[in-house]
């Protein structure tokens, strides 16, 4: 059965030779569903046969024919081509180009050859936004790529610092510092690590670091080099260097490098404020009722190494009272000081010259001046401590309430330690013996000894003893006398990089 039109053309007589230009220019009628039909001679022609309707669509809900035939008639008919090179973003576009430049960046510095076609294919293909013929499907290609950037984002590894072992372990973080020993890892999982520099094969820097040479110390990017435990230092504006790893003195970043500089303008040029630590201790004690005392006790040590030199100074001072029985008054009253100096002659010996003072009231002790110095060895130091002896001689001067005065050389035999036994105890310990040359067989003894423990920050609790022995005393008194004390001390300490 054919359709309607090609019985019309059946029944339509053709043109003559002569009428091809008329026929040229009939008019042609085009129905949906049928085929071309050239009329040759104007009339009526038959309608062609409507179309078959097609199946309706189901409408969304809310939706009736007045809005989806609006919906229709207000958007925008766009070709396919013209709407993907209408709706490219170039902040999309520079965005992706950034995270394949920094993909490939970073394989390059774990030592991993990069194909650029098919990476930059990968990336690429998500770089276009609504290649599509309707804005809805423009929208959800939009978020396709937002979610393919955040996946990006999830899954490539964050631009670190690498460090690879010798034993094939591999740490990841950011370089901190490093010597010629250790080198420092900052982590999000387990905080700085110290590394030991004669165990790591390979380093790669994802920033520039503070290289510091055997001559100089420049700002490098660093990167595994293919001969093993070598790196490449690359300076701007400066050819690479392949350098071994046991040739570079230190890895620093910005921070430690400006920490380091000033460290190291302070040992050259120290001020008189700079490099002291010590304490200021401060003790209470009484009773009221049957008993009325009360006793207050105060000590101050403070030392400041810079360069070859060391200054030392201490004070201690203790007074009671009683108001119990007569006679009433102090039962103790002593006074205490001395000022130390130390040079440094070689690694481990060193001279040193001190003085010190004595007052006590319940010993008759006007005033005791001892002056002297000696030789020095410096048998441990560390980071948890230090040991010091020393020998040498002394002048020593006495003067008691009764008029006695009492002058005689000393040999001097002293020693002096400091222990952190761990990160909340610290010990310190000094003892100075002074046998008498001008009348042998007498002697004085001097003990000191103290512990502490941090309460928080630069306030510690403290306890102390203190012990003067003298083998010859004025008669009717007697030979040592003993202090031990509690409280709480402030601390400070400037030998620390700040």
């Amino acid at each position: 059965m054919l359709p309607s039109a090609f019985k019309a053309s059946k029944r339509t007589p053709a043109p003559a030779p002569g009428a091809a230009g008329a026929a040229a220019q009939t008019p042609e009628i085009r129905s949906r569903g049928t085929v071309p039909v050239r009329c040759a001679t104007p009339g009526p022609l038959r309608r062609p046969a409507p179309p078959k309707p097609r199946p309706a669509r189901p409408q969304r809900a809310g939706t009736g024919p007045r809005e989806t035939s609006r919906l229709r008639s207000s958007a925008p008919i766009r070709s396919r081509s013209s709407s993907s090179s209408a709706s490219r973003s170039p902040f999309l576009d520079g965005l992706v180009e950034h995270i394949r430049t920094c993909y490939i960046r970073q394989q390059k510095n774990r030592g991993k050859t990069v194909e650029p076609g098919p990476v930059r294919a990968c990336f690429t293909s998500f770089g276009s936004v609504g290649d599509s013929g309707s804005s809805s499907r423009g929208g959800v290609s939009m978020i396709r790529l937002l979610i393919f950037l955040l996946g990006l984002a999830l899954a490539l590894p964050a631009l670190a610092d690498q460090i690879v072992l010798k034993n094939g372990d591999k740490l990841t973080g950011q370089i901190i510092s490093s010597d010629a020993a250790t080198l420092t890892l900052k982590t999000e999982y387990a905080g700085d690590i110290k590394i030991k520099r004669d165990s790591i094969a390979s380093i790669a820097a994802d920033a520039p670091l503070n290289v510091q040479m055997a001559d100089k110390t420049v700002v490098a990017t660093v990167a595994p080099a293919a001969e093993p435990e070598k790196v490449v230092i690359q300076a701007p504006g400066a050819e690479a260097v392949t350098a071994p790893l046991a040739e570079v003195a230190a890895f620093r970043n910005d921070p430690s490098q400006r920490a380091y500089e000033r460290e190291l303008e302070r040992n050259l040029h120290p001020r008189l404020n700079d490099f002291w630590q010590g304490f200021v201790s401060f003790s209470v004690a009484g009773a009221s009722g049957n008993a009325e005392t009360a006793t207050y006790s105060t000590s101050l040590a403070a030392s400041r190494a810079a360069g070859k030199n060391k200054m030392a100074l201490y004070f201690n001072q203790v007074y009671a009272t009683q108001s119990t029985q007569q006679p009433f008054g102090a039962t103790a009253n002593r006074l205490s000081g001395g000022y130390r100096l130390d040079r440094d002659v070689s690694r481990r010996m060193f001279v040193f010259a001190t003085t010190d003072f004595d007052y006590d009231q319940f010993l008759d002790l006007d005033l005791r001046s001892v002056v002297g110095g000696g030789l020095g060895f410096k048998v441990w130091k560390s980071n948890r401590g230090f040991l010091d002896v020393g020998s040498g001689g002394v002048f020593n001067r006495e003067k008691f309430g009764s008029g006695l005065i009492r002058k005689a050389g000393e040999l001097l035999i002293n020693e002096e330690l400091g222990l952190k036994v761990n990160s909340r105890l610290k010990l310190s310990q000094r003892m100075s013996l002074y046998p008498n040359l001008s009348d042998t067989g007498q002697y004085r003894l001097n003990l000191d000894t103290g512990a502490s423990m941090p309460i928080f920050g630069w306030l510690e609790w403290n306890i102390g003893f203190s012990s003067r022995y003298l083998s010859n005393p004025p008669p009717g008194l007697k030979s040592n006398d003993l202090l031990y004390t509690t409280g709480i001390r402030l601390s400070f300490d400037q030998t620390k990089i700040r």
